[in-house]
């Protein structure tokens, strides 16, 4: 789970009052996008003139408050600033290093991508140098239509990436990642975040109040900023995955998703994540299962899928080993009163006799 996040404006058309709220703006949707990934802070900044690109190993709640930030980010934000990509980083593949950090760049394309890509190593773009599975998705967006390039990943992807030929944005999502847009029409730009928490809290914060709604799914939309006006203006070209993820793990999407169906599971013979055979109800195999990270729905930590146990709760889709031990404890302990009816939590009596607490107090006798 990470996040992207930025923004996309006309070149110049803005006064010193909204330059000052855009930086801030942006620097409060950073902040807040520490809630999905406090591995590593990475941002670029693209202009007509150049880009320059910014990353850090601290969490964007911390890196937003530091002189590096200021001095980096914030002074290269200007009238003539085109677009800013944004990351934070929860890492699933790779080391936590700056060099792992988002965005990269990849020939003529700078991006950011939020999710995994499980055939990353087997598609035509690979290079033996790639230590992180989003790699693959910017190394062929360099080389291939960009249709193609993203109509081969097996996986789940919300991606925003520039093309410094045209240094236009564009922003790609399948079915079941999370993106949030919300448009400023008087300062004529486009801001995207991860989830509505990112997106919304971090704008109103500054005093930007303005609405969101959701990127459409399976698309690319190429935004022409020279024509913004009233509305962004957008061209948009449908995408059809090869093989639909299904988001197993409902965490990656709470609060960002408003068409989201939390009960929406595959249940098949093949791996979820490479499409190999599995045995029985296995959702993967055994090497994703000792490679890929999921985070657990009970204390929100990653850890790898062999280390999670999967749930028939309706809270909770998978837990790791110490909140597995506490569902099942709280679970087993609930009992059946002998004489209400009524179940309570059988650890909070020493009474055996199967009757519940209430039952037992002077409360129940005068009742």
């Amino acid at each position: 789970m990470c996040s992207i996040f930025g923004f996309t404006k006309s070149e110049g058309h803005i006064t010193e009052h909204q330059l000052e709220l855009i930086r801030r703006g942006f620097s409060s949707i950073a902040s807040q996008a520490c809630s999905r990934g406090k591995d590593s802070t990475g941002v670029s900044i693209i202009s007509a003139s150049g880009r320059r690109m910014y990353k850090t190993l601290l969490p964007s709640n911390e890196a937003v408050s530091t002189d590096e930030w200021q001095n980096n980010v914030l002074d290269y934000i200007t009238k003539d600033t085109i677009s800013v990509i944004g990351h934070t980083r929860a890492a699933t593949t790779g080391d936590i290093t700056t060099r792992n950090a988002h965005p990269f760049k990849y020939g003529q394309i700078i991006g950011a991508h939020n999710g995994i890509i499980s055939n990353w190593n087997e598609l035509d773009g690979y290079k033996k140098k790639m230590e992180v599975d989003s790699e693959i998705i910017f190394s062929r967006l360099s080389r291939l239509d960009y249709k193609d390039a993203l109509e081969e990943l097996y996986g789940y992807y919300a991606v925003s990436f520039v093309d410094h030929r045209s240094r236009m944005l564009h922003l790609a999502k399948e079915s079941q990642a999370p993106l949030k847009l919300s448009y400023w029409k008087n300062a004529k730009t486009l801001f995207w975040g991860s989830t509505d928490q990112i997106l919304k809290e971090g704008l109103e914060k500054e005093g930007i109040a303005i609405d969101t709604y959701d990127m459409p799914d399976n698309s690319i939309l190429r935004f022409e900023t020279d024509k913004f006006s009233d509305k962004p203006f957008f061209k948009q070209e449908e995408i059809q995955p090869k093989r639909e993820y299904f988001s197993f793990n409902k965490t990656w999407n709470t609060n960002s998703y408003s068409s989201y169906n939390q009960n929406s599971y595959y249940f098949g013979d093949t791996c979820m994540l490479c499409n190999k055979k599995v045995k029985g109800t296995d959702l993967y195999c055994k090497k994703c299962s000792k490679t890929h990270k999921l985070e657990c729905d009970g204390c929100n930590k990653l850890f790898l899928i062999k280390d999670l146990h999967n749930t028939n709760y309706e809270e909770y889709d998978v837990l790791c080993d110490k909140c597995w031990d506490k569902e099942i404890l709280n679970t087993e302990s609930f009992k059946k009163c002998n004489w209400c009816g009524d179940e309570y939590n059988s650890l909070k009596t020493n009474d055996e006799s199967g009757v519940c607490q209430w039952c037992q107090s002077s409360d129940r006798l005068n009742y």
